[in-house]
């Protein structure tokens, strides 16, 4: 497999251009490549990236957007304000990925694994998160999307611009929030997804 990474869409030049075979070596040799792309500010939108080996890589800020990640080992990589969005990453293992910040705005994460991912003020608006493990989505209750996770034995839920831990979700939601409808409507499905993360097994803090 030829990877050609184009460095910056307003030039011709290439950053990269290197043929990746099956074994270990050439495996991490795209790794390493891609982590270089990554520096370089490298235009890596739409990149064929099917089943790629990037556990551990060092991605921060990355522009993947559209690119097909599709079963990627992604797991424990630092994509922390990376670009995802339309990014199709349906089986693709992200577990404890760091995914701070990342937008993953219609992403498909069909079966991905999100074990442990950190999704702090991570923007999965439009996502399709069908089968994924360890989200649990919400839908739109008060309008706006919404998803829960578990992060360091707390399960956290993130509704609109707003991440909140279960018991601060419960007090906001049930109590502050100044419209009674709307405060309904979410915390019903506060609770909902209490116990649907419940029968999956979920270990968390209540």
């Amino acid at each position: 497999m030829k990877v050609r990474i184009p460095f910056l869409e307003w030039t011709s030049k290439t950053a990269l251009e290197i043929e990746i075979g099956d074994d270990v070596e050439e495996r991490f040799r795209l790794w390493a490549a891609l982590e270089i792309a990554v520096k370089r500010e490298a235009d890596l939108r739409g990149a064929d990236l099917e089943g790629a080996y990037l556990g551990g890589a060092d991605l921060e800020g990355a522009d993947l957007r559209s690119a097909y990640l599709g079963g990627a080992d992604l797991e424990g990589a630092d994509l922390r304000s990376a670009y995802l969005g339309g990014a199709d990453l349906r089986g693709a293992d992200l577990k404890g990925a760091d995914l701070e910040g990342a937008y993953l705005g219609g992403a498909d994460l069909t079966c991905a694994n999100l074990t442990g991912a950190d999704l702090t003020c991570a923007n999965l608006t439009g996502a399709y998160l069908g089968g994924a493990s360890a989200v649990i989505a919400l839908g739109q209750p008060d309008g706006w999307w919404a998803y829960t996770y578990v992060y360091s034995g707390e399960l956290m839920f993130r509704i609109g611009c707003q991440t909140k831990s279960l018991a601060d979700a419960r007090e906001y939601w049930n109590e502050t929030h100044e419209y009674w409808l709307k405060r309904k409507e979410v915390a019903a499905c506060i609770e909902y997804a209490v116990t649907v993360a419940k029968l999956r097994g979920w270990e968390f803090k209540e």
